[in-house]
């Protein structure tokens, strides 16, 4: 693989270009489904009459649903709205709101008002899918009635909201999506500076970086790719989101593949505790991490590989005992 260093620049600007084009397209699509709640918010309420009302077949094909309407009469109705939980039985004197009956001949529409308003023939609010229980409730009253039936509407009026909380959340989750654009985005400018690209800075950890690019370039030629993982004659590098992780083989202590038996439940990562004592996760196929637990002991025979719960105790309490017991395996076949 000839310029090694350069396919893994391309390999975290891809991840990183992804992550940032991820949300700004989700906050597009969001917006595209949310255009009609924009439009509503910015040029409503629309003042519309019973020929538009009696033209809509449910309230998601109308364009214009924050409206104002004005009819001849209002009645109050014996339906509330009692907030309950499930099993509990409905308490009318905790109703917080009340249905009303705009009359708009020849037709009628339930409007939800806050129990203690007065009633209105000029009401402003956003048109809704009407309660099933209610309708319920309302054709069983009018059972014996059934021009009053044909009348309603299949809508009603929620008069006791405005669009405020709508766009609230809109914008709360637009918000956040775009600050996660900006936040995967930025560093992106801030790498066209070569020197604060991640994978340089992972580089110039392990000495200069001139020197270390052209050992890594050169030992490019004869890597071996395990998934996205890449193996040199001296390092294993995977590249991830917004970094590159990057492995000096001989500082490798201990490697295991995670699986139910060990402390982490994920079965397709790769582990690896260096020197230093961190802890470096590889994520590829279990094919991929089968075939790199095997390489990787031809390239450092020395380290523990295999997951071993008395390593495990070991590391836990007295990390430096394995790293000193791999030292000391490495200076017996010196």
């Amino acid at each position: 693989m000839q310029k090694l260093t350069a396919h893994l620049i391309k390999q975290v600007n891809k991840f990183s270009l992804f992550l940032t084009l991820g949300p700004f397209l989700l906050a597009l699509i969001i917006t595209c489904f949310c255009s009609n709640l924009i439009y509503n918010a910015i040029y409503g309420p629309f003042p519309v009459d019973e020929k538009y009302l009696s033209s809509l077949k449910s309230v998601w094909n109308a364009d214009k649903y924050y409206v104002s309407l004005k009819g001849p009469e209002i009645i109050p109705s014996p339906y509330v709205i009692v907030p309950t939980r499930k099993g509990e039985t409905p308490d009318p004197e905790k109703a917080k709101e009340q249905i009303a009956i705009l009359i708009m001949p020849p037709r009628i529409i339930f409007v939800q008002l806050p129990k203690d308003q007065k009633l209105s023939t000029e009401l402003t609010g956003k048109l809704t899918s009407i309660d099933r229980d209610l309708l319920k409730l309302f054709e069983e009253d009018n059972k014996n009635d059934p021009d009053v039936i044909r009348a309603s509407l299949p809508f009603m009026l929620d008069a006791s909201n405005d669009l405020s909380t709508d766009i609230t959340i809109y914008a709360v989750v637009a918000f956040a999506l775009l600050a996660a654009t900006a936040y995967a985005g930025i560093p992106l400018l801030v790498w066209q500076n070569a020197e604060q690209h991640p994978v340089n800075r992972a580089l110039k950890k392990f000495g200069n970086l001139r020197e270390i690019t052209a050992t890594v370039d050169s030992e490019g030629l004869t890597a071996v790719q395990f998934g996205p993982a890449v193996l040199t004659h001296s390092f294993l590098f995977f590249p991830k989101l917004k970094e590159l992780v990057a492995i000096k083989l001989s500082d490798i202590v201990w490697a295991y593949k995670q699986d139910s038996e060990n402390e982490v439940k994920r079965p397709s990562n790769l582990t690896i505790w260096t020197r230093d004592g961190k802890k470096a996760e590889i994520m590829i196929s279990k094919n991929d991490i089968e075939r790199l637990l095997s390489s990787l002991p031809e390239k450092n025979p020395h380290a523990y590989f295999g997951f071993d719960p008395k390593l495990w105790l070991t590391w836990r309490s007295k990390p430096q005992t394995l790293v000193d017991e791999v030292d000391a395996r490495r200076n017996a076949q010196a």
